[in-house]
């Protein structure tokens, strides 16, 4: 079901918003949150309408007609029956099948749909141009034309040889000369809070007021 919503409602918002509307109608006229006998008589015709309502029938059958719910109530009927009645799920043993019946119904008619949302619906994505046949063989053939092409026709220096000095330079060139600075003899002050200054030169410390 929801790959059929998928496959006919492209944009992923409305998408979602069209499996929340319909899960919530599912869950609604499945017999599962509201009864079938509490449901009005002009919208009981959605009970029969839901996937959910013949799981609920078929499952509930199966469990409720076996003989651990065959006990005899005070109202004459057996326990199984009791239940199912008041869920409006009681119906002759044969039905079983037919809630099988649909379920296979209601996945192939989901399939079905879901196969011819994809085969006639239009793909998704913007419209791409359309090109004549030949034009469409000269651009193929032109790109078999430049991959054919020789190489060292379009790359003449690539077999300049190089030294193994250029090698090297050319695998440590830098934007700028490497040089080294060093300082001898250097002064310098430092203020504290004593003191204004302080000179030193060679080792020798200064101090002036």
């Amino acid at each position: 079901m929801f790959r059929l919503i998928a496959s006919i409602v492209r944009n992923p918002s409305i998408a979602s918003t069209c499996a929340l509307f319909i899960i919530l109608i599912t869950f609604l006229f499945g017999g599962f949150v509201i009864r079938k006998p509490s449901l009005p008589s002009w919208l009981r015709w959605g009970f029969w309408l839901s996937p959910l309502a013949y799981a609920e029938i078929g499952t509930s059958l199966n469990e409720f007609l076996a003989p651990r719910w065959q006990k005899v109530s005070s109202s004459n009927i057996t326990l199984g029956q009791q239940i199912l009645e008041s869920r409006g799920l009681y119906f002759n043993e044969y039905f079983y099948w037919i809630p099988f019946a649909a379920l296979i119904g209601f996945w192939m008619v989901f399939n079905i749909g879901f196969t011819c949302a994809l085969s006639y619906s239009k793909a998704p994505g913007r419209p791409r141009t359309v090109i004549s046949q030949d034009r469409l063989s000269n651009i193929l053939k032109r790109k078999q034309d430049l991959k054919d092409f020789p190489r060292e026709k379009t790359l003449p220096y690539a077999e300049t040889p190089i030294s193994a000095g250029e090698k090297e330079k050319i695998r440590t060139v830098l934007p700028f000369d490497p040089i080294t600075i060093s300082f001898q003899d250097v002064q310098y002050f430092v203020d504290t809070p004593k003191v204004s200054t302080r000179f030193i030169n060679s080792g020798t410390s200064f101090v002036g007021s």
